[in-house]
Formats: structure tokens, sequence, C-alpha cells
């Protein structure tokens, strides 16, 4: 048979050709944007109960894993992804194991890849939605004093949400809270301490809740969901209660404020668009000191990102303040860029810095405020 040789060529090729084109998955990257964060524990809480076939390799090790599609028949509905993206360990069923991996692998970026935006399918932009968050009695505080924050989501037109999960960001100066034993700033969160009914039902059992934080940074990245995966309730009001223990060493304003809020529904779709707001304890006896302040969420805004050119605008709202710094740091707090700066906006270059998510401090006359970026591919 002349032929044999070149159909065994050809078959060997295409072999070769699919070996290269594999799909592999980064345990912990649950919607494949480049790296690990509150969003994959929403996409991983969508996905929960699903089942297909395993990995060769059971692991959640932080490297590129081969992906096996077979017998995984949902996909994510905003990016179309397998749900096989979801069971992050390989075992062949998406469950709380998983979650476990996405805390092991928190804050990791894929190496060499482009950050890009997490996809949700569009839900309505009519109804505008506030997640808030507010001190439970007065706003004075003191050195050693244990404070509840109240978390609440309401709309502003009096319209219920159809919710499901809802992630966000806490910012906050990690001097303001005191650290615990183990070294972990004492910062919780519960379900329990608020009139949520409409969220958690009669039973208190149907929502659980999921808390990362960066004591380094000041960040905490928090999601709340429902216990059965695609379900939603239709509601609005308190969600849950924080509780935090004030410093020894502290200064005489602290703001701690919510930001990248994101209400989705049964649906996976995004609700729209979501403010917040923050909260501001005035401590007593204490001496006031601006930097280490934490500016309001509308105080400032970074445009464009995600970035795409070479610089970063940086604007500060009129009553802010006025700038001084500008930094760039990694998501391990080293700082990669500084330049100094004054007056109400900026241009920050941001041609050099790597493939993967980073933080902006803004320091101001007025305070500090912490936005997480996502530099430009190249």
């Amino acid at each position: 048979m002349p032929h044999t040789p070149k159909i065994l060529f050809l078959a060997l090729s295409l072999i070769a050709f699919g070996t290269l084109k594999a799909q592999t998955v980064w345990p912990g990257d649950v919607s494949g944007n480049g790296v690990v964060d509150y969003k994959d524990v929403l996409y991983w809480s969508f996905a929960r109960g699903e089942s297909g076939d395993s990995r060769a390799t059971i692991t959640g090790a932080w490297a590129a894993q081969d992906l096996v599609l077979d017998n995984w028949s949902g996909v994510f509905p905003g990016n179309g992804q397998s749900f096989a993206y979801a069971d992050c360990n390989g075992d062949g069923v998406v469950n709380d194991a998983d979650l476990a991996v996405i805390t092991l692998n928190y804050q990791k970026v894929v190496p060499s890849q482009p950050i890009t935006e997490d996809a949700f399918v569009s839900g309505p932009i009519d109804l505008p939605s506030i997640l808030s968050l507010q001190h439970v009695g007065d706003s004075l505080t003191d050195a050693g004093r244990s404070e509840s924050l109240l978390l609440a989501l309401n709309t502003f037109v009096g319209e219920n949400l159809k919710v499901s999960g809802v992630g966000f960001m806490l910012s906050y100066d990690p001097t303001f809270i005191a650290d615990g034993e183990d070294g972990k700033s004492l910062l919780d969160f519960s379900l329990e301490e608020a009139d949520n009914e409409w969220l958690v039902g009669l039973s208190g059992t149907e929502a659980r809740s999921f808390v990362y934080t960066n004591d380094e940074l000041g960040l905490a990245e928090v999601v709340v969901y429902l216990e059965e995966p695609g379900s939603e309730v239709v509601g609005q009001g308190e969600i849950g209660q924080f509780t935090i223990v004030v410093e020894e060493v502290i200064f005489g304003l602290q703001t701690i404020n919510p930001s990248g809020v994101i209400v989705l529904d049964g649906a996976f779709a995004e609700n729209g668009p979501a403010a917040s707001s923050g909260t501001t304890f005035y401590l007593e006896d204490a001496t006031v000191n601006t930097a280490a302040r934490a500016l309001e969420a509308e105080a400032v805004r970074c445009y464009p990102n995600p970035i795409t050119g070479e610089w970063l605008n940086v604007y500060l709202e009129p009553g802010a303040g006025q700038l001084q710094q500008l930094q760039i740091l990694n998501l391990s707090g080293q700082v990669l860029s500084s330049v100094p700066c004054s007056g109400q906006s900026a241009r920050l270059f941001t041609g050099n810095l790597p493939k993967q998510a980073c933080l902006l401090k803004v320091v101001a006359t007025d305070g500090v405020a912490m936005r997480k970026i996502m530099p430009a591919s190249r």
C-alpha cells in the first residue's frame, strides 16, 4: 500500500496538533480570565452539583492541568465555558472541595496570559441598586472596641431584585482593624446577625457566604450565594453583618467602603447598575490623620479599566482634596510604580506593567483609595 506512510504521517500530525491545542485549566480560575478572585466564587456557586469525567490527575496545584470535557454537559451562560472549569480539583464533581482550591490559589495570576473581564449575562439595566454598609449604633469608637457593620442591598426605585448571588470588594486601612493571635485581621462576616429572612429563608440556611481577606493591603472580597445553584429569591433589604475590632494604634477618621458590586439572578444575569456606599468611624480622643483615612468609593475615578493603551487616567472628584501620589502594586503589596502628582487629575504610564491584575493606590490630601486595575495585554 504505497499511501500508507503518508496516511500514517497525517494521522500522527493530527494527533500532535490536537495535543498542542488541548485545553487546559488553572485550578481556581473558574471563569478562565487569568486571575483567581471573588468572581470565580460566583462562577463556582452556579455550577455546584454538576459532574463529568475526572481529570487524569486529581489535584488543585497551581499549574496548567489538562481539561477533560467528556460527560460535562453544562456551560456557563456568560462565556460559554464548560462547567468542568469549576471542577477545581479535577475529581469529576463540583462541590465544596473545589471552593477550598479557589481559596488556596486566591489572587494568583495565570502566567503569560492577559487578564480579561469576567463575562456575565446582561440583565435588566433599569433596576439600579445600592449595596450599603452602615455602622450599627454611634459612629464614635475607640481603640479595642468591637463594632458591627450592617450590609444591605436595596433598589433606588423600590422594586425588588431577583438575587442568586452577590459579590463585592471591601477596602479599609489595615491599621484600623486589630489582628488576632493568628496575625489575621479581626474582621468577621455573618448571615445570622441580620434581619435577612428574604434572603436566607425561614430556616436561615438557604444562603451561604465566602470571605477572603488580604490583611497587608486592607482588602476583603466577599460573596453571598444561595444554597441551591441556579435558584433565586425576590426581595431586598439586609444581607448580613460584619464585626471588627478596632486597633490600639488608630487615627481620627476611618472609612470602610464596598466596591466592585455584582448582583446576579438565577440565570447568571447581572442586575445593574449596582452602586455602593461605605461608612465612616469617628475615633474618640484621636488626632485626624488624612494619610490613613480611606476616601469614599465615588471620590476616585480611573479609566480606561481594563487599560486599552499605555496610560491610566485618574480623576479626583471635587471635595476629595488634591492628588499627592499614585502607586501601582501587585496583589502581594509590592510597589511596581510610584509617581508624585498634584491637582485633581493625573496620568500614569502603565506600558511597563506585567500582564496581571494590579492595585492602584491613590494618595490625596483628604485620604487614600485602592482600586483593582487590569493592565493592557501586549
